[in-house]
């Protein structure tokens, strides 16, 4: 099963390395471009958020030994923390804006995290 578990991490990870290796630039939006709900941008936004959940619950929990209800608060705040963070930073230039879609993608992946790499075994 842990084995299982691997490939599904190293998967995600893959999946996000081939969205951003597409032309998505890391360094926020385009000006002018658009928020799209199903671009590439939020497509990178679930995978990425996901991935970030069953890295750290795997970590807090395989790793240091805590509780699984625990592990998946742990997991689930940090990157939601990373999201939120990462938004405000994308208000602090003038040319990147902050997008409330992409807030919606990262809960999505984080939903998605904690139902592939918390509970399935």
């Amino acid at each position: 099963m842990k084995s299982q578990r691997a490939i599904h991490m190293v998967l995600l990870f893959v999946l996000v390395l081939a969205c951003g290796a597409q032309g998505y630039e890391f360094d926020g939006k385009a000006p002018g471009s658009k928020d799209e709900w199903f671009g590439e941008d939020k497509l990178l936004h679930v995978l990425t958020s996901a991935y970030f959940v069953g890295f750290s619950y795997r970590a807090y929990h395989g790793h240091f030994d805590n509780p699984p209800d625990n592990s998946r608060v742990f997991a689930v705040s940090v990157t939601a923390v990373a999201g939120v963070g990462k938004e405000l930073y994308d208000m602090t230039g003038p040319d990147r804006k902050a997008s409330w879609k992409d807030i919606a993608a990262d809960a999505l992946g984080i939903a998605l995290g904690v139902v592939l790499f918390t509970y399935v075994d």
